[in-house]
C-alpha cells in the first residue's frame, strides 16, 4: 500500500497542495525509521508504515463512510483534519523505533514518560537485556512520539515541516493525539475537542477515538505475513498473536448497517481453542472501545460532524473447526463472592479485617519510606487509626505511597490481583518485600463496615481519587478532588456498624 491509495490524501491535494506536500514530505522522511523497527521486533507483528497507511484507511472510512458517502462527507472537513488523519496512523508507531541513544539511556535508568519503570526490574522480569529494552521502549512508544516529533531525520525534523502559513506548528497535537493510543481512555478526555490554527478548526479528540478503534481494526493476515512467520520461527506468547490474526479472513471490516451507519466485522476459520480464547478477548476489547467512543463523541457534538456513525454491535462471523464454541463463560456473582471471602470460613473472625488494612498500610508506608530515602521533603510515613462516635466514623489513614487511579481501578478494585505481584511493581525493582499478598483490597472494608469511603493520593499526583463502595452492590461512585494537605490513603468507615470500636476497646480491657 502507498500514500496516493488514501483517498484522504488524494482529497487533500486538492484542498490544499501545500499540507499535501507536507505529508507526502514526513511520510519520505520516516519511510525508513518505520520500517526498520521490525529489526528489533522480528518476533511481534508488524508494525511498519503498510500497518500505518491501513490504519489511515480504517480512519477515513470510520469518519467518512463507504462508498459514495465517504466522497460527500469527507468534504465536511478541511485539509487539516485530512492531514492530521493520515499523519497520526502513520506516525503512532514511530517510538518503537531504538535508537542507540535510547538503550545507553535505558541501561542508566533515565526512562521517560513513565514513573513505573527500573530498567534492573525489567531485566529481572525479562531475564534479557534485549528483552527488556524492547519491553520499557513498548510500554513507553506511544508517549516517545514527542522525541521523534523533534529528531533529526537526515536534518530536518517533523516539527520544522508541520507549519501552517509558516507560523503555526501542530506537530504537538500530532504528539498528543498518537500518544492517546497508548493510553487509558481518561487520557482522550483531556484532549481538546477544539483548536484553531490559522483558518482551520479541528478536533484532536475526534482523531483520537478513530486512531484508536482503527488500530484494532488492522487485524488478519496483512499483519502478520505467513512467509514472515515461517522463516522466523515464532514461539510462544508472540506465536499465539501472530496466529489470532490467521483466524481472521476478511481484510475489510467495515460494511453498511441499519440507519446508515457502519457494522465492524470479521469472518474466518479457527480450529485451535486456545487461539480463539484471544481473539475473543480482543474482540471483548474492541466492544469496550467502541461502547466509550459513543458515549464520549455522540453526547457532546449537536452538529453531528465529530461523532462517530458505527454501530457498537460488532458482529463476529468467524466459525470454529474441531471444536465448539458457545456463548457461555465463568462468571462471578459479586454477592456471593464477597460473601465467601469475607466469611468466617478464610479469615476465621471477621475483626482480623482491621489487620488486613493495617497491613496495607505498612505496606504503603515501608515503600514510601524507600523512596523517601534521605529527602528531606517528604515527611516520615505514619499510620493512625480515628474514632469519631459524634461524626459516626472510623478512619484507618497512612501517609504511605498513596494509589493511582489506574491502580486503584487494576488492584484495590479488582479482586485477586495484588498490585505487588503486578509487572509495574515488579518492574520498578523495589527491595520492600510486601507483607500483604492476596489481592482482595476492599473486601476487607466490608468485614468491618457496610459503607467505605476511600480517599487516596498517589505522592507525586496533585489529585485525590475518592471512592465510595456499598457492601451489598459492585457500582462504585468515584470523585476527584485538588488536595489541601493530603496525600496517602484514608479508609474511612462507619462507627456505628464498625466492629473496630468493641475490638480495641476490648484489646485495651475497655
Amino acid at each position: 500500500m502507498e500514500l496516493r491509495d488514501l483517498k484522504s490524501y488524494n482529497i487533500l491535494k486538492e484542498k490544499d497542495p501545500l499540507l499535501a506536500g507536507q505529508v507526502e514530505a514526513i511520510y519520505k522522511l520516516t519511510y525508513e525509521t518505520i520500517n526498520g523497527i521490525a529489526r528489533f521486533y522480528d518476533n511481534y507483528t508488524m508494525h511498519d508504515m503498510n500497518h500505518g497507511l491501513r490504519v489511515a484507511a480504517y480512519m477515513e472510512k470510520l469518519a467518512f463512510g463507504l462508498g459514495d458517502d465517504l466522497y460527500s462527507n469527507i468534504k465536511k472537513y478541511n485539509a487539516l483534519e485530512l492531514a492530521l488523519i493520515i499523519l497520526t496512523a502513520v506516525l503512532h508507531d514511530i517510538g518503537m523505533f531504538i535508537r542507540p541513544e535510547d538503550e545507553i539511556a535505558i541501561k542508566r535508568n533515565e526512562i521517560k514518560y513513565t514513573n513505573s519503570l527500573t530498567y534492573d526490574g525489567v531485566l529481572k522480569v525479562s531475564g534479557n537485556e534485549n528483552e527488556a529494552i524492547k519491553e520499557i521502549i513498548r510500554i513507553t512508544h506511544a508517549a516517545r512520539i514527542n522525541e521523534f516529533i523533534n529528531y533529526s531525520f537526515n536534518g530536518q525534523t517533523i516539527s520544522q515541516i508541520l507549519m501552517i502559513n509558516g507560523n503555526y506548528t501542530y506537530a504537538d497535537d500530532i504528539a498528543s493525539i498518537c500518544r492517546s493510543h497508548g493510553e487509558d481512555y481518561t487520557y482522550i478526555k483531556t484532549l481538546r475537542k477544539e483548536i484553531t490554527k490559522g483558518n482551520y478548526t479541528y478536533n484532536p479528540q475526534f482523531i483520537a477515538v478513530l486512531l484508536r478503534i482503527a488500530d484494532y481494526l488492522d487485524l488478519d493476515k496483512q499483519r502478520t505475513p505467513i512467509l514472515w512467520y515461517s522463516m522466523m520461527g515464532i514461539n510462544g506468547f508472540s506465536r499465539e498473536e501472530w496466529e489470532k490474526h490467521f483466524i481472521i479472513q476478511n481484510e475489510r471490516k467495515l460494511r453498511k448497517y441499519i440507519d446508515n451507519k457502519l457494522q465492524i466485522y470479521f469472518d474466518g476459520k479457527s480450529s485451535n481453542a486456545k487461539i480463539h480464547r484471544k481473539y475473543l478477548k480482543y474482540i471483548d476489547e474492541l466492544r469496550t472501545e467502541l461502547e466509550n467512543a459513543d458515549e464520549l463523541l455522540n453526547t457532546i457534538d449537536a452538529n453531528k460532524k465529530y461523532t462517530l456513525n458505527v454501530s457498537t454491535k460488532l458482529d463476529d462471523c468467524v466459525q470454529t473447526e474441531n471444536f465448539k464454541y458457545s456463548n457461555l463463560r465463568l462468571t462471578l456473582d459479586y454477592s456471593a463472592i464477597t460473601d465467601l471471602l469475607m466469611g468466617k470460613n478464610i479469615y476465621g473472625d471477621s475483626k482480623l479485617g482491621l489487620r488486613e488494612l493495617i497491613q496495607n498500610s505498612i505496606d504503603a508506608c515501608k515503600l514510601m519510606k524507600e523512596i523517601k530515602g534521605n529527602d528531606p521533603d517528604i515527611p516520615d510515613p505514619s499510620i493512625y487509626v480515628l474514632c469519631s462516635k459524634k461524626n459516626n466514623y472510623v478512619k484507618i489513614k497512612d501517609t504511605g505511597i498513596g494509589m493511582t487511579l489506574d491502580i486503584v481501578k487494576k488492584h484495590f478494585l479488582n479482586v485477586g490481583k495484588s498490585y505487588y505481584k503486578s509487572h509495574e511493581y515488579l518492574h520498578k525493582n523495589y527491595a520492600y518485600e510486601p507483607i500483604g499478598q492476596y489481592g482482595i483490597g476492599f473486601l476487607a472494608c466490608f468485614l468491618l463496615s457496610d459503607n467505605v469511603i476511600v480517599k487516596t493520593r498517589y505522592y507525586k499526583s496533585n489529585e485525590i481519587n475518592q471512592i465510595e463502595l456499598e457492601k451489598n452492590s459492585e457500582y462504585v461512585v468515584t470523585n476527584t478532588e485538588i488536595p489541601t494537605y493530603f496525600f496517602g490513603t484514608e479508609i474511612k468507615l462507619e462507627y456505628s456498624t464498625s466492629l473496630i470500636i468493641s475490638f480495641i476497646l476490648g484489646s485495651l480491657g475497655l
